[in-house]
């Protein structure tokens, strides 16, 4: 079986680099597009559509990680995850804080 790495590496060879970012920034548009309309009574969207467009997001980010340094990239997400958590963490207790009063 072909990994989504392979399939990856495939496309930007045949689309090029450049083309693939730009894939990219119009998978994200289209996902904004349908999160944002979520909830809508009038012209909303569907989990179903958004469970796609994530999807396509998904393959795309994976083509950037081979693209650019994907090493680089988990530093940075490890050092962003450690920040959120703390932030959580903060919040949470001083929630409890408010609640008890």
């Amino acid at each position: 079986m072909v990994t989504e790495q392979e399939i990856g590496v495939k496309c930007i060879m045949l689309w090029g680099e450049s083309d693939q970012i730009r894939q990219t920034v119009e998978e994200c548009a289209e996902l904004i597009t349908v999160l944002a309309k979520y909830g809508r009574n009038v012209n909303g969207s569907t989990k179903e559509q958004i469970c796609e467009e994530l999807a396509d997001v998904e393959i795309m980010l994976n083509q950037m990680k081979i693209i650019f340094d994907k090493d680089m990239i988990q530093s940075f997400k490890n050092l962003k995850l450690a920040r959120l958590n703390e932030r959580v963490v903060n919040e949470a207790k001083d929630k409890v804080k408010l609640q008890e009063k």
